[in-house]
């Protein structure tokens, strides 16, 4: 009688608990989450997606807690990536973003295990799982990087324009950075309001460009530099780097084009060659199979 009191007793508990949780999940969630650096009011994030970044947290610390010159060098180059990438991104460190390869590594491993077995593939399938989360974030910044290649004669442009009709660079910056949205709006934004709080034109254009490691902000920021120091007209500058920036833009668009047939021809030979041999010879080689030939 007392076992059955017992059993009774415990299953009851679980059942209250289960439904307390399922009930409150939400809130459990969003608590879970308003510990962690990544949490954002208006993000809607799974509670499975939670469990992995409070795993990775820990891990995270774990891992800077281990202190050697490669992992230092790794996680500074990560959180210029990081920082860059902007977004969930920046709330994440370089360590929790460590931690998360080396789970991605393990959810590999793990499916190549049940899937194929334990064989070569699986330090394969390891390497790989642990090179996506890096791959991912290293894709994001090169097409943020492209869209402020992208976007900047007509930044220069609707300066130029600005300054032209008697604005300063402060208020005309302010007004492109309304006008335009974007990446190199943003970037743009972060150097004004730095500018806004006390910080030096040249110093806040200088890290404008820094963050972004791009040699044509670098120029594009350098030129307005001189123009403020000099007091030259800071318009026609800007109207030729624009000139410029358009000219290096349609290069390197024909660039690509001009290398699109060579990184097609991979695919094409490993992949669609095969499949039209297969189905030209396949029917003539069952055939002659079949005629003992």
């Amino acid at each position: 009688m007392n076992i059955f009191a017992f059993c009774l007793f415990v299953a009851l508990s679980v059942f209250f608990l289960s439904l307390f949780l399922l009930l409150n999940l939400r809130k459990i969630n969003a608590f879970v989450l308003s510990k962690l650096s990544v949490y954002s009011p208006e993000a809607k994030i799974s509670f499975c997606t939670t469990l992995i970044l409070i795993l990775s947290a820990k891990i995270g610390n774990l891992l800077a807690s281990i202190k050697f010159s490669k992992s230092e060098y790794m996680a500074k180059e990560l959180s210029y990536l990081l920082k860059f990438a902007g977004n969930t991104f920046e709330k994440i460190t370089p360590y929790q973003f460590m931690s998360l390869q080396i789970l991605s590594m393990i959810a590999g491993i793990v499916f190549c295990i049940i899937f194929i077995g334990l064989n070569f593939f699986t330090v394969v399938f390891a390497i790989v799982f642990f090179l996506i989360p890096y791959l991912k974030l290293k894709e994001i910044v090169s097409k943020k990087r492209e869209q402020i290649i992208l976007q900047l004669p007509d930044v220069a442009d609707l300066l130029s324009i600005m300054l032209s009709a008697g604005l300063n660079f402060y208020s005309a910056a302010e007004k492109v950075t309304q006008v335009l949205t974007g990446p190199l709006s943003d970037v743009l934004k972060d150097a004004l309001l730095k500018i806004q709080l006390g910080s030096e034109q040249k110093i806040a254009l200088l890290e404008m460009a820094q963050k972004t490691r791009i040699d044509r902000l670098e120029f594009f920021s350098k030129t307005i530099i001189r123009s403020l120091e000099s007091g030259s007209q800071m318009s026609e500058a800007l109207k030729f780097i624009a000139k410029d920036l358009r000219n290096e833009n349609a290069s390197l668009s024909e660039k690509k084009a001009h290398q699109a047939p060579v990184k097609i021809l991979l695919p094409l030979v490993l992949l669609i060659f095969p499949t039209i041999f297969i189905a030209i010879f396949g029917p003539i080689i069952i055939n002659l199979l079949k005629a003992g030939l």
